[in-house]
């Protein structure tokens, strides 16, 4: 274009899971940031992980022809294989078991990517699902405000993800609403045995911060209702870190 455009994808009623009955597809649109604000290192979500039937799907874009990615999980039966892109504009998907209370994995990549998250989990009524970007570490920010608050909601129940790298991790240093966050802090190894990366789901605030200015966090928020459930990003940063031809 000869103007700046934005590009929103995704599906107005999606069944993240094959055997959800066509009444119960959640509406999955997220916008597409600039290739050249894909990343190469990602910490996943926590999420809906733990409850019977939770499912966590990733799809993961390749911005380069053979782009290999790798998958640690701190629970070990969730690791999917390690495996190549070979075409870039194109993705694979790989599935995490949601039972497994807790799992926590860590993507990287040899090249840019644009990582999607997508979980699923049966509600009172039907299933419920949500989309998410996951942001790249390097366009992590260093507090976000929460998009909570509203008593009137149709969702009753939301959570936000706090996710740290290794080098910023000071669990003193971590607060929501101006207290320590105190639920368990969840580690996961890099593909080269090192810890590299912090995690928890704490019940949803209105500001979470981490105390050292110059430190970078991650956050995405989601919640669910009776009929539907919603997922996205706290924020995050959209400068550009790499070039893509």
């Amino acid at each position: 274009t000869d103007k700046p455009v934005a590009f929103f994808s995704g599906n107005q009623c999606a069944r993240v899971i094959k055997t959800q009955s066509p009444y119960s597809c959640g509406h999955l649109v997220e916008q597409l940031p600039p290739t050249s604000t894909w990343g190469t290192f990602f910490l996943g979500s926590t999420g809906f992980d733990g409850q019977s039937d939770a499912k966590i799907f990733y799809r993961v874009f390749a911005a380069h022809d053979e782009t290999v990615v790798s998958v640690t999980c701190n629970s070990s039966s969730a690791n999917p294989p390690h495996y190549t892109i070979s075409m870039r504009g194109t993705y694979h998907d790989f599935v995490i078991d949601g039972t497994s209370p807790k799992t926590f994995c860590v993507i990287e990549a040899s090249n840019p990517v644009l990582v999607i998250e997508l979980q699923s989990i049966m509600g009172p009524v039907n299933w419920l699902s949500f989309m998410s970007l996951v942001p790249p570490t390097d366009q992590y920010n260093n507090h976000y405000s929460l998009p909570f608050g509203n008593s009137k909601s149709l969702f009753e129940n939301n959570y936000v993800t706090i996710t740290v790298p290794q080098q910023y991790f000071d669990r003193s240093k971590i607060y929501v609403d101006g207290s320590v966050v105190s639920t368990l802090w969840l580690s996961v190894k890099c593909s080269n045995g090192t810890i590299c990366g912090y995690a928890t789901t704490v019940s949803a605030g209105h500001f979470v911060q981490h105390l050292d200015r110059d430190a970078r966090i991650g956050a995405i928020v989601f919640g669910t209702g009776e009929y539907d459930a919603y997922g996205s990003p706290a924020g995050f940063h959209v400068g550009s870190i790499n070039t893509c031809k």
